[in-house]
């Protein structure tokens, strides 16, 4: 019990070290022209241990604020990862992921006239043993019958950390909590056809500046997107296809078996807008794999759901709370919580 709080008092520790600054900012600087758009996709990043590092493209809108405004937003992500032994056992292989991971976005986007907006996104990820194991469990517990499955957390101690891999080069054995500043993110976005439906084309780069593994990539990251949207009354109906390419060595591809340097990354969603405020979403992201271990729930694609409601508090402030899980292919997170706050000045 001492060692859950004293982590818990750690994460906290850690978190209030960045924030203070971006809140000032983000509560003092009141006076605004339009918000982001109300109506938008979901801006969802995979944090699984083995993707939370690389450039992941967002799925993005035709719609935009007016010419010559800024956007700054803070994304806190709580995911809980488990993949236990059995799944590398199946294989003849040793290894675990067994952790929970806070992750800070801050983001900051200029729009600059009323087809093009430029961003910039710094990450900050904290990995350690979190305290969502029990709560997870219980729920599971709730439901008739013999309850929903773990996915093989029971078999691990709860909230604790162990990231552990075993290639024929040796690879990692974490027990401990880390925590580091993530690569940062660019991207610039041009609306193509500025009508309805809209097409939006985006660029994106992640340079290598850190050398952390699962903190940084080790990579630089390019990317390339077209996305289409379209609205018809309240609803919002969007899609996304993408495509990333990774260059250089990587920390994942001796020991984690890293096979492939790019990603193929597509996305649909809907929502409705049910008052002038609210507004409420669902998305599929999908993303092919960068592994070939053999092992089927590594080597499948993912397919990310996310659930969102978006509340326009004022005309400069809004906040989005999300969650997102993969309950078809097991191939990301278990579970992942989101809070985020968009300021436009």
């Amino acid at each position: 019990m001492l060692n859950r709080i004293m982590e818990l008092l750690q994460v906290t520790k850690n978190i209030k070290k960045i924030l203070p600054a971006a809140f000032f900012i983000v509560f003092i600087l009141w006076q605004s022209v339009n918000a982001e758009p109300l109506v938008k996709p979901v801006d969802t990043k995979n944090t699984f241990i083995l993707y939370i590092s690389h450039l992941f493209l967002p799925a993005e809108g035709s719609s935009t604020p007016e010419n010559g405004t800024n956007d700054f937003s803070i994304n806190i992500i709580q995911s809980n990862t488990i993949f236990d032994i059995y799944h590398f056992e199946e294989h003849g292989k040793q290894g675990t992921f067994d952790l929970e991971t806070t992750a800070v976005y801050f983001n900051y986007i200029r729009q600059i006239d009323e087809r093009t907006a430029v961003k910039a996104v710094l990450p900050f990820y904290y990995h350690g043993g979190g305290f969502m194991d029990e709560y997870i469990e219980s729920f599971h517990k709730a439901f008739p019958g013999d309850g929903l499955k773990n996915g093989g957390r029971e078999y691990g101690g709860d909230n604790e950390i162990h990231i552990r891999y075993q290639a024929a080069g040796g690879g990692p054995d974490i027990n401990e909590s880390f925590y580091g500043t993530g690569d940062p993110s660019f991207f610039i976005k041009r609306i193509l056809i500025h009508s309805n439906p809209g097409i939006t084309g985006s660029l994106g780069i992640k340079p290598q500046t850190g050398n952390k593994a699962f903190i940084n990539s080790n990579t630089t990251d390019l990317g390339i997107n077209l996305n289409a949207d379209y609205s018809a009354g309240i609803f919002y109906f969007y899609g996304m296809a993408g495509y990333s390419y990774f260059y250089g060595e990587g920390f994942y591809k001796d020991e984690l078996e890293q096979s492939r340097d790019y990603m193929l990354s597509s996305a649909l969603g809907a929502g409705i807008a049910l008052f002038d405020s609210l507004y409420f979403s669902i998305q599929f992201y999908c993303h092919s794999s960068l592994y070939e271990t053999e092992i089927e729930k590594i080597d499948y694609v993912t397919i990310i759901n996310s659930y969102s409601v978006r509340w326009q508090m004022s005309e400069q402030f809004v906040l989005q709370f999300c969650f997102d899980e993969d309950p078809v292919t097991y191939a990301g997170s278990d579970i992942a919580f989101s809070l985020r706050c968009e300021y436009t000045f």
